[in-house]
């Protein structure tokens, strides 16, 4: 089963309506892709707020420990984005 990751208003900017994920050792990328795609995923707004978005993730990023819950700060990369796998940032109120 697939893991969700969610987006704030801000990161809209570089996240992509579509998204391919690649891991590194150090990152995590989320690169643009198509609709004919068999990797790639939807970015999704919560029913709730328009502010908020999810994507999903292979379960095995999250298996394997590539991911661990938190808040991350996106990076930008090409033409999406990165987040370094180790460097959680804390919760703004």
């Amino acid at each position: 089963m697939n893991g969700s990751i969610y987006f704030n208003n801000h990161a809209s900017a570089i996240v992509p309506k579509l998204i391919k994920w690649i891991v590194t050792t150090n990152y995590i990328v989320g690169l643009p892709t198509d609709v004919n795609d068999i990797n790639g995923y939807k970015i999704y707004s919560n029913s709730n707020s328009e502010r908020l978005r999810r994507c999903s993730f292979p379960a095995s990023m999250r298996n394997d420990k590539k991911i661990r819950p938190g808040y991350y700060r996106l990076y930008r990369y090409k033409d999406g984005f990165c987040m370094k796998r180790n460097e959680q940032i804390k919760e703004e109120t």
